[in-house]
């Protein structure tokens, strides 16, 4: 499981930013573009859907192992 917290730092790197809040969900947007990531209202976020939202929004499959390996440390 990866940090909520940890995961948000990632998505404000690559220059997404809040947009709104919902009952379950968060919605973050990138800045200046139409890509959306919906975020459950969680505190840990499984390591499945950390690979899949990192690889949409353009990651690298070795920055993503990365990321997860860093996020667990």
């Amino acid at each position: 499981m990866i940090s909520k917290r940890h995961f948000i730092n990632k998505l404000r790197q690559l220059g997404y930013g809040f947009k709104e809040k919902k009952k379950r969900a968060e919605l973050w947007r990138k800045i200046g573009g139409i890509h959306c990531v919906w975020l459950p209202t969680t505190k840990e976020l499984s390591e499945v859907y950390v690979r899949s939202t990192l690889n949409q929004c353009g990651l690298s499959k070795t920055d993503i192992e990365e990321f997860i390996r860093d996020a667990k440390a």
